[in-house]
């Protein structure tokens, strides 16, 4: 029997937003020469660690970045430094296709490890509910589809038992954006200690990734002190004042989209700092509380969260698919209380997402998932009209992300058995990768 336009309608949908996306990074590389954006700040990093790494983390130099300084620690500067041998055109090119790639393998790495046989309906739920978080990424030249394939692939790789391989990747995630370390503490409570030694012990072995630009640099031993020193600068410069000030005024302070509950804590309690660039007004937005607790309660609030998705992960500790969902609680967690938390980090949720539509899928309300973060979430992204701007400040993104987060608790907690209309829709994550369909 033909299938019908109604049928074909997920598919048609799929394809067109690929193509915008497609669209998006082909333009990018010329909208990227005349704005200066994050990937101006990745050129110079990369321009820095080539000539050996010196002034890593001092002001911004060149012309191109107005943004500011690097801000994560120097593993990244080490990957993306091979890129700045080309001209800056070239070079934003290759980041373009860089892109595409780690968005297909971010995709696919968290359908596998949700188990989920069918490519559609997985991709078009994770464009949904990620929209806005792509479209930041991409406008930015961001690198969080870089942290999500990672985090995928390490964590559906250690599911299959490559350990060695699983763990590489979760230690570059961790190298690339330090709030990936949590993982490891997920793989403790559930008792997978050889994992968890094997990411710590890579962690500190890629800790010496700088050595291949500052040993050709310096010598062998200046080499190895300027490697010592990178992370001094980085601890100095960029983790320090975040852990002991909660402070965000060098970073890009409170103001929406800062997604963060320090920063969304603080547009409601603070005392002082713009709550939106689009808007006039000042924190608080709600009460003045002491500066303490409107210093340091949304961290708290975030804290009690972790605590929560590593109870999940406990819990969850013999089911793979659920194991995921609560690697990605733990990650949510320490995105929300980290002091920045802008929407395009939000990528890194494809390891919770995937898992959470593999099982409800088949309810009838799936779609209200993305539906409501679209509204709610990314909508305010644009600050143009005066009613998002006001939704953004007040932190409905934050409100509706926390949502997202709670309903995956549920799920993670809730060990229902799969509908019998949705038995042959799933597999486990191992038996899938090796082509075997589920009983």
């Amino acid at each position: 029997m033909a299938k019908s336009f109604k049928d074909e309608l997920p598919t048609f949908a799929l394809l067109a937003a690929l193509a915008m996306l497609v669209g998006l990074c082909v333009a990018m590389q010329w909208w990227w020469t005349r704005q200066s954006l994050d990937i101006a700040v990745y050129w110079e990093a990369g321009t820095r660690m080539r000539a050996g790494g010196a002034d890593l983390y001092a002001s911004a130099t060149d012309p191109a970045n107005s943004v500011g300084y690097f801000i994560y620690p120097p593993f990244f500067a080490t990957l993306f430094a091979p890129l700045t041998w080309l001209p800056r055109w070239a070079g934003y090119a290759v980041w373009t296709l860089c892109q595409l790639a780690l968005l297909y393998a971010s995709f696919e790495g968290a359908r596998r490890l949700a188990g989920l046989q069918q490519r559609r309906g997985p991709a078009l739920f994770l464009l949904a509910c990620l929209w806005g978080a792509l479209w930041m990424n991409l406008v930015e030249g961001q690198v969080n589809l870089l942290v999500a394939a990672l985090v995928c692939w390490g964590w559906l790789w250690l599911e299959q038992g490559r350990t060695g391989r699983g763990a590489l990747l979760l230690a570059a995630a961790v190298h690339v954006k330090v709030i990936p370390v949590v993982l490891i503490a997920v793989l403790v409570v559930q008792g997978r200690f050889k994992p968890a030694l094997a990411v710590a012990g890579l962690c500190g072995a890629l800790w010496l990734a700088p050595l291949v630009w500052a040993v050709p640099a310096h010598g062998l031993w200046a080499g190895l002190e300027r490697n010592v020193q990178l992370s001094r600068e980085y601890a100095d410069s960029v983790a320090a004042p975040r852990v002991k000030t909660q402070n965000t005024d060098a970073l890009g302070g409170i103001r929406a989209p800062n997604n963060g509950l320090p920063a969304t804590w603080q547009r409601w309690f603070g005392r002082g700092g713009r709550v939106s660039y689009a808007l006039p007004g000042e924190a608080p937005l709600v009460a003045a509380l002491p500066v303490p607790l409107a210093r340091w309660g949304g961290l708290a609030l975030a804290a009690l969260m972790g605590l929560g998705a590593l109870g999940a992960a406990w819990r969850a500790r013999h089911d793979p698919q659920r194991r995921a969902m609560a690697a990605g609680l733990a990650l949510m967690a320490a995105m929300f209380g980290n002091l920045l938390f802008w929407p395009h980090h939000m990528c890194a949720a494809a390891i919770l997402l995937a898992p959470l539509y593999a099982r409800v899928a088949r309810m009838p309300l799936v779609w209200a998932v993305p539906a409501g973060l679209v509204l709610l979430a990314w909508a305010p992204i644009n600050e143009a009209w005066a009613p998002l701007a006001h939704m953004g400040a007040w932190g409905t993104p934050t409100l509706a992300l926390l949502a997202l987060w709670a309903l995956g608790m549920w799920i993670t907690l809730r060990p229902a058995p799969l509908r019998d209309d949705a038995r042959g829709l799933y597999s486990a994550a191992h038996e899938q990768t090796n082509g075997h369909a589920p009983a």
